[in-house]
């Protein structure tokens, strides 16, 4: 299997075929970071599938000492960010799919607990600012460092770290209800 480096140097020569080898890395990655800020698979598909077509007309100013997957990433969540700034997308639970989160060994009733709690995780992130949920997707999804998050949003390490603190406080004064003590869940 070829590494990242030898495949960008092949698109950097003019060799489109390696795109797909790229694409079949990380496109799933892509989708799901997209659609973590999107909250819409369908919106999340076009955003990673643009964010694949700038950096391929963008392949040329790569830097080949970085890797790909964060930069490509980079490229997606601003993507997504922007889309969703411009549509105001709200979360709407018929087209979240659960399909890929089935474990099909588990009971009904684990596969019922945790759609329950799966939909109560996307409907606070939901309540989140874009900002946060683009900065709360790049840390712990892509699991960019804030250096890396810091440079691909245009603003300061503690800025990262304060939109970072406000959105997991966020996250827990919603999800508090649901995984106290006396919840179910906890």
């Amino acid at each position: 299997m070829m590494n990242d480096q030898d495949i960008i140097i092949d698109l950097q020569r003019g060799d489109i075929q390696k795109l797909e080898h790229l694409v079949k890395r990380y496109q799933l990655t892509a989708i799901r970071a997209a659609f973590l800020i999107l909250q819409d698979e369908e919106s999340a598909k076009d955003v990673a599938a643009d964010g694949f077509l700038r950096a391929y007309n963008n392949i040329q100013k790569f830097d080949n000492e970085r890797s790909f997957g964060p930069w490509l990433f980079t490229i997606v969540t601003n993507l997504a960010r922007r889309k969703a700034k411009r549509e105001r997308n709200l979360l709407n639970f018929s087209k979240i799919s659960m399909a890929n989160q089935i474990n099909h060994d588990d009971s009904p009733e684990k596969i019922i607990e945790n759609k329950e709690i799966y939909e109560y995780v996307y409907a606070a992130i939901s309540k989140l600012n874009i900002r946060q949920r683009t900065i709360l997707t790049q840390r712990y999804y892509l699991e960019m460092s804030i250096k890396e998050i810091a440079k691909a949003q245009n603003m300061p390490e503690g800025t990262v770290k304060w939109h970072l603190s406000q959105a997991r406080q966020k996250l827990k004064n919603q999800l508090s209800p649901y995984f106290s003590k006396e919840s179910k869940y906890a």
